[in-house]
């Protein structure tokens, strides 16, 4: 029954993974054209990148030096957009971004410190990026 079980689990797993496969390239080149548009400023850039689906707002806020008021209400926008939805993680409502910004090609800004000083970047790719910061 069990063994069954674990069958019946691996073909449901083996088929969303292909439908999301399926869903990620047909929409890639409409995701390619429009979030250019939507993230705008590198500040969006930034929360967007930040919505891994693990880190509440504040927490995202607190790493990319970004008022949590303003990371509230763009990742409401994005939701509304359809670009970022709603994870429940460890019990916690987290924002979670439905493509990588460097798996499109669109350059992520470091971040930036209260001095002004750039240090690491959010969500690096381990493929290299050859898009202009």
């Amino acid at each position: 029954m069990l063994d069954k079980s674990n069958e019946l689990l691996e073909s449901i797993d083996s088929k969303l993974d292909k439908l999301i496969a399926y869903l990620r390239f047909e929409s890639f080149a409409q995701l390619k054209e429009a979030l250019p548009k939507l993230l705008d400023t590198p500040e969006k850039r930034l929360v967007f990148q930040a919505c891994d689906g693990k880190s509440g707002i504040n927490d995202m806020a607190r790493t990319i030096n970004i008022s949590p008021m303003n990371v509230s209400n763009w990742v409401r926008k994005f939701e509304s957009q359809g670009i970022v939805f709603s994870n429940l993680y460890k019990n916690k409502k987290c924002p979670l971004k439905i493509i990588d910004l460097n798996d499109i090609g669109i350059a992520v800004p470091k971040i930036t410190n209260q001095n002004g000083i750039k240090g690491e970047e959010i969500g690096e790719s381990t493929e290299t990026n050859n898009q202009p910061e």
